[in-house]
């Protein structure tokens, strides 16, 4: 009984907490922020991985159905546009009412007093976002009910116990059609009051309340709220792949960065000099030893445009850069044999050549798109009304400060604050494709496929892995060892590293989607015909070792605190919708 009280405490005090935000701008976007990373951190983490589990992945498209149709519906009929609004914010407060009724059935299981005291947690975001959704338009009494009715469904859950909650797909499917809709509430900030402001004002505070609001995620999975297995192997994954990331991340961010301070202009004049086969010749020389991989050099590839560096040579680099480095060579004799790796250098470096070559004559690059989320390094932000980020100057267009200490710190601040923002929205949601993507490769080898087929559809599962070429040399290795044709592991090895979507959608800010596509296309029919060639060849004779999971050493996990204090300080300093706003391509 204690804690059924206890559940009901926090809808009393959430709606105190937001009429005092409503009545204070800045405490108004500390909840807004809260609520935006709590609520949707509850619904992706906790209500969307037990549905997947009743329902499979159909979930997803249920959870699609709900969070896209209503904006389908507006788009279409713009005069319906307020009564949609209408209609999905009261399935979403519905939801949460139905909601309650499981979380009273958790509550009075006394064998889980974990899992009871994750509930009693997250009632209190969810205590305000019903208040802050329903109190404008309905006034105090309205929204009460609705809240009581929550109250009322907390304790009808307790009273039926832990056995009301069943896997019933009618009940799995409505949770998943309401999941989608809170999420559109949360990431468009529906309210039924059309006069409510439609952004934070003040970027800081927001993070301020993101922040808080990822603070009360992890409290409240560290206490009791369960993730299904599905979820914790792609959590894991996710790690993995972030610790093999961070030290690229980094390597990149800086040289970005030591490039904006300290370089001048002049020094990249060779790189495009002459006709665009040499310009691209001379972009994938450059690039094809440094060791950055895919995620560490979409920032360098941004810099050296702003550095007035052609697109022939900046694709080409784009390309040649992550396809290798010195590391993976090295990885790559013992794990791959002398053929494979030698095949390796000589593919990578044609592709590169070949697609900057080529595309390099027809693309233009979008000078408002590179000057957006990037202002000169040394320069501060200035905001508008909306809380959006606005550079004082259009990119780094004017020679570098030299190579003395006060041009390296300014570079060193533009890479880790202007760079960082504009491009690690594409890259956490390129690790997140590559986390979901990777059990897909457990499946692929021994299909028996025919040559031409088993090629292009491991060119095709390359395109959107996040693997660096570092990473994907033991992949290959295994791959090798299942059985799966040479060919076609190089296929792999060129697409996995050069394309993945955090790279296609750098591109389609800077060029456009049909340079992107372009970009996409070209690669992966470049790295079919190379792994075709090597099977028409004959094969390569490999031998790879099995080996153990790889050694990370101390670096890896210093790096990702590193880059995850990075990004905690652009989410506080520009808040968490600014950067998912990054994701959508008419940003910039």
């Amino acid at each position: 009984m204690l804690i059924l009280i206890a559940s009901l405490l926090p809808l009393l005090i959430g709606p105190l907490i937001v009429d005092r935000a409503l009545r204070e701008r800045r405490l108004r976007d500390v909840v807004d922020g809260f609520i935006f990373v709590s609520i949707a951190g509850l619904v992706l983490l906790d209500i969307l991985p037990h549905l997947i589990g009743h329902l499979g992945w159909a979930a997803l498209l249920l959870v699609a159905l709900g969070y896209w149709g209503p904006s389908f519906v507006e788009q279409r009929f713009r005069a319906a546009a307020h009564s949609t609004h209408v209609v999905v914010v009261l399935v979403a407060a519905l939801g949460l009412i139905v909601h309650t009724l499981a979380d009273g059935a958790v509550l009075s299981d006394a064998e889980q007093p974990g899992l009871a005291l994750a509930v009693l947690l997250h009632r209190l975001p969810v205590a305000m976002t019903v208040w802050w959704l329903l109190r404008p338009a309905w006034g105090p009494r309205g929204a009460g009910l609705m809240l009581a009715a929550m109250a009322l469904g907390t304790a009808a859950g307790w009273l039926a116990g832990v056995q009301w909650i069943g896997d019933g797909l009618p009940r799995a499917t409505l949770e998943a059609l309401v999941a989608g809709s809170i999420l559109h509430v949360v990431f468009n900030r529906v309210h039924l009051n059309p006069e409510l402001d439609t952004g934070p004002q003040d970027p800081r505070a927001e993070g301020s309340g993101n922040l808080l609001g990822l603070g009360f995620l992890l409290l409240a999975f560290g206490v009791g709220l369960e993730m299904p297995a599905q979820m914790r192997a792609l959590g894991e994954r996710l790690y993995e792949l972030s610790l093999i990331a961070a030290p690229a991340l980094l390597l990149g961010y800086t040289l970005a960065g030591l490039l904006a301070g300290m370089v001048p202009v002049r020094s990249f004049g060779w790189i495009g000099r002459g006709s665009t086969l040499r310009q691209s010749f001379n972009g994938m020389l450059v690039g094809l030893p440094l060791p950055v991989c895919s995620c560490g050099v979409v920032p360098l590839y941004r810099s050296l445009l702003q550095r007035g560096v052609p697109p022939a040579a900046g694709l080409s680099f784009l390309i040649a850069t992550p396809e290798l480095g010195l590391d993976a060579l090295i990885v790559s004799l013992p794990l791959l044999g002398l053929d494979m790796t030698l095949a390796r250098l000589v593919a990578a470096a044609l592709i590169a050549w070949g697609v900057g070559a080529l595309l390099g004559r027809w693309v233009q690059v979008r000078a408002a798109a590179l000057a957006g989320g990037c202002s000169h390094a040394g320069h501060d932000h200035d905001h508008d009304h909306s809380g959006h980020s606005h550079s004082h100057s259009h990119g780094l267009e004017q020679p570098g400060a030299g190579p003395d200490a006060r041009g390296a710190w300014a570079g060193l601040r533009y890479g880790y604050t202007d760079l960082l923002d504009a491009t690690i929205p594409w890259l956490l949601l390129g690790l997140v494709v590559a986390a979901l993507a990777a059990p897909m490769l457990e499946l692929v080898p021994g299909w028996g496929l025919p040559m031409l087929a088993e090629v292009a559809v491991f060119a095709l599962l390359g395109m959107p892995l996040y693997v660096c070429a570092t990473g994907s040399t033991p992949i290959v290795a295994v791959m090798l060892v299942s059985g799966v044709s040479p060919g076609a592991c190089l296929a792999f090895l060129i697409t996995g590293p050069a394309t993945n979507p955090a790279t296609f959608g750098v591109l389609s800010q800077l060029h456009g989607r049909r340079a992107a596509l372009a970009f996409a296309a070209l690669t992966a029919g470049l790295a079919i015909s190379a792994g075709l060639l090597v099977e028409l060849w004959g094969g390569l004779d490999v031998d790879p070792q099995v080996l153990d999971k790889a050694h990370q050493g101390w670096w890896q996990p210093a790096c990702l605190l590193l880059l995850a204090l990075l990004l905690g300080w652009a989410v506080l300093r520009r808040g968490a919708r600014a950067l998912v706003a990054e994701l959508r391509p008419s940003h910039g």
